[in-house]
């Protein structure tokens, strides 16, 4: 096997990185609002999701995943 070697970082005016700095410091406003609320009697939550223990943190602090009386989640 040869030897890994990391990416360059990327460049200052990447929009990637623009967006990458953003996304850490805006809240997203989901369209659901609705799974945010805890008024339904029973909410079942199921996610698609790759790597959960990289992903774990953003399934702890979502409000759609905290209120839901159960999740499913599906790892590929």
């Amino acid at each position: 096997m040869g030897k890994f070697e990391p990416p360059k970082p990327l460049p200052k005016t990447s929009f990637l990185r623009t967006e990458m700095k953003r996304w850490k410091t805006k809240e997203i406003i989901p369209k659901f609002r609705f799974l945010q609320d805890k008024t339904k009697s029973f909410q079942i939550m199921f996610h698609n999701i790759q790597s959960l223990p990289k992903h774990i943190n953003l399934i702890r602090n979502d409000k759609c995943f905290t209120n839901s009386d159960i999740i499913i989640l599906g790892e590929t």
